[in-house]
């Protein structure tokens, strides 16, 4: 099993809950197969289920409903970084627009370390005024605010 499965399920309280995810998932798609979200739900459940090889086709068919739904992108990527299909990932990743932690994990895992330093690179230039708070209501997690954030 990938480390990605081994944390992916160490976050489900069990393979019951699981289950009871996928299967309200799939009533919710059934009452709405061209909703992308719905559609969404199930390809999450499976991926937290470590299915990934069933969830790939799932993602697919959100994209095929919305191509430029980003979770699904997102989602397609989390599935062949699960399996071990870093070019695959990589390319699922592309379409999200700007880089994202997960592309520059598949570059790394690829192997691929210039492109993956570049994303750290942009990164640590994006975030370089980040100013961390905590905003009443936050809890004891900090939460990121930026000086281009409306909430700053």
């Amino acid at each position: 099993m990938s480390s990605l499965a081994s944390s992916t399920r160490a976050g489900c309280r069990s393979a019951g809950d699981n289950d009871e995810a996928l299967a309200q998932a799939r009533v919710a798609e059934s009452v709405d197969p061209l909703s992308p979200r719905a559609v969404m739900a199930v390809a999450s459940a499976l991926r937290f289920g470590g299915r990934y090889e069933q969830a790939i086709p799932q993602a697919r068919k959100a994209l095929d409903l919305d191509p430029s739904h980003l979770a699904a992108h997102h989602s397609l990527g989390l599935n062949y970084q699960g399996l071990g299909r870093l070019d695959e990932a990589i390319q699922a990743y592309q379409p999200m627009g700007r880089p994202s932690g997960n592309l520059g994990h598949a570059y790394a895992q690829a192997g691929r370390t210039g492109e993956a330093r570049a994303i750290i690179a942009q990164f640590e230039q994006r975030y370089a005024r980040t100013v961390w708070s905590l905003p009443a209501g936050c809890g004891s997690a900090a939460c990121p605010s930026t000086p281009d954030d409306d909430h700053n």
